[in-house]
């Protein structure tokens, strides 16, 4: 896998569309009413990626599929999710 530079200095993993991703929080962590608060609400304890990037695309937002990839990495760097590859199943 390759790995994508980010405006913090770090760089995150891109994940595979058919990782899983875990919630590690119960709450929605974003700002009540966002987009991103909208595309936060779509995760599922245990979907795939590519389910969850599938999911942001029935909503109304403009340039929803850089944005919910942003999501993945941003949730993933703050402990909102993590993601698991789909080869250690």
């Amino acid at each position: 896998m390759e790995h994508a530079p980010t405006p913090f200095g770090r760089r995150f993993l891109i994940h595979g569309d058919a990782d899983i991703i875990e919630l590690r929080v119960t709450d929605n962590p974003k700002r009540a009413g966002s987009m991103a608060s909208r595309r936060f609400a779509l995760y599922r304890d245990g979907m795939t990626v590519s389910a969850y990037l599938r999911a942001c695309e029935g909503l109304d937002q403009p340039d929803v599929a850089r944005k919910s990839r942003d999501d993945l990495k941003w949730d993933v760097a703050h402990g909102f999710i993590r993601i698991i590859p789909a080869d250690a199943r």
